[in-house]
């Protein structure tokens, strides 16, 4: 966790979190299961169904969908998509949320 802290941090994301950071590492499970994804959403309130994952993995893609939840793919513009959702530029995501949203 200290590791993330120190991430997030050092990126000025911290407003975007503020204390709602998870690691695998508490919980003793990693992708592809879906437990971290599943116990982020329950400690926010929220059903999995209702969330949105971004990914760049294929193991987090495949645990984003095990928890129920929608992935959106952030790849490289020479990658595959490995979901129905896929961006190359973090300024798409806003569009990409707005999309799942009235889809």
């Amino acid at each position: 966790m200290p590791k993330i802290e120190v991430l997030v941090d050092s990126h000025g994301l911290r407003p975007f979190f503020g204390k709602r950071l998870f690691s695998s590492y508490d919980l003793k499970s990693w992708k592809p299961s879906p437990d971290l994804f599943v116990h982020a959403a329950h400690q926010m309130g929220f059903s999995p169904e209702d969330c949105i994952v971004v990914e760049d993995s294929e193991v987090g893609i495949t645990a984003a969908k095990a928890a129920g939840m929608t992935p959106l793919h952030f790849c490289e513009q020479f990658s595959a998509p490995l979901s129905e959702y896929s961006f190359s530029n973090y300024a798409e995501l806003p569009d990409m949320i707005e999309r799942i949203q009235t889809a």
